[in-house]
């Protein structure tokens, strides 16, 4: 988790500043090593700012998604320590406890990417870029919907075409 959370980190950082290039070379400011001048290696900047500076925050993160992955661990072990005294009501209660903790374990995946994202471009802390990472969701929920299914459905179409060639 923690090499994915890096990536995720490094590339945001990487694109933020070349974003934030193409907007600073409007003004004519040029790349160099003052600070007022943008990097001339921005991904190697970028893992420097995430070393530095975000190493802790990823840590945290992939804490708590480890965290839950054990907690369905444990429950699925228990699961497998009880199946000699299965009832239908106790295969339901563990049924539908994996699937809330995969759930919940899927939508804090999702919210901690998206929270080094904001933590990449914007320098803050963790639970900063969480909440900072769900109110512009929330904010752009529509779009955000409507980006995914066009997206899903350039996928179906890639992969038709794939199939056909």
């Amino acid at each position: 988790q923690m090499s994915i959370f890096i990536t995720y980190c490094v590339i945001a950082g990487t694109v933020a500043d070349w974003i934030l290039q193409g907007l600073m070379q409007m003004d004519r400011k040029p790349g160099g090593s003052k600070d007022d001048e943008l990097p001339h290696h921005p991904i190697i900047a970028a893992l420097w700012r995430v070393m530095r500076y975000h190493l802790g925050s990823i840590v945290f993160g992939a804490a708590i998604i480890a965290i839950l992955q054990m907690i369905r661990a444990a429950i699925a072990y228990i699961e497998r320590q009880t199946k000699h005294q299965e009832s239908k009501v106790q295969k339901v209660v563990f049924y539908c406890l994996q699937i809330f903790l995969k759930c919940v374990q899927c939508c804090c995946e999702k919210m901690t990417k998206n929270a080094f994202i904001y933590m990449a471009i914007y320098g803050d802390a963790f639970c900063v870029s969480s909440f900072g990472a769900f109110g512009i969701l929330w904010r752009n929920l529509i779009r955000v919907a409507a980006i995914n299914m066009i997206g899903s459905w350039i996928v179906v179409m890639g992969k038709l075409a794939v199939a056909i060639l």
